[in-house]
């Protein structure tokens, strides 16, 4: 990232695969083993990017690139936001909800400025209740009904609706938390309780 003549850029490497959306899209919910695989690969390159001093705040199955090796890579940085800047960056537009309403955490969706290492950890358990369940974990016919079930915290637990292991039930629960100091502390826990599984 960084600037040339006046105007911000953004260059990121091409990543050939299928995004985790369209898997879902053509074979259903995934098996625990395979999502969890998945989420644990993202939760890597979560974790190198906020080492970085960013904010990815857009974390969903159409963002998250299944490669022929079978990695998972985290792509489109479009609404990254740094932390070391002291505030909102040239990175992104201020003064608007960023994200996709599913998968934003709920500090988020107040204010995009609030979003944290600990939104894309929500987003990130979000994006597993999709891989797992095969639909997105808030539903609604407008985006004020979906808002509100995310205010609400509707998401179904794991282990009910798609017969997860409890302790990956467990996990994506505290994942999606509606209070950020209630999810796992970095994307790097989460990774290490991933590999747990």
């Amino acid at each position: 990232a960084g600037s040339m003549g006046g105007r911000p850029f953004l260059l990121m490497d091409w990543v050939e695969g299928r995004t985790l959306a369209d898997v879902v899209r053509s074979d259903g919910g995934l098996p625990p083993a395979r999502a969890i695989q998945a989420a644990r690969d993202a939760a890597c390159g979560l974790q190198a990017l906020h080492e970085a001093g960013l904010v990815h705040r857009d974390v969903k199955p159409s963002n998250l690139v299944l490669r022929s090796s079978g990695e998972t890579c985290v792509v489109d940085l479009g609404l990254v936001r740094s932390t070391r800047s002291g505030g909102d960056s040239w990175l992104t537009m201020t003064g608007d909800v960023l994200g996709t309403l599913c998968y934003i955490a709920p500090e988020q969706m107040v204010d995009p400025r609030r979003a944290t290492a600990a939104s894309d950890v929500y987003g990130l358990g979000a994006s597993l209740i999709h891989l797992l369940v095969g639909r997105p974990p808030f539903e609604g016919r407008t985006g004020l009904e979906v808002a509100a079930a995310l205010r609400r915290g509707e998401t179904a637990r794991l282990d009910r609706s798609c017969g997860a292991p409890h302790a990956l039930a467990d996990l994506v629960d505290r994942m999606t938390s509606a209070e950020p100091r209630r999810r796992p502390g970095s994307a790097r826990e989460v990774e290490q309780s991933l590999a747990g599984m």
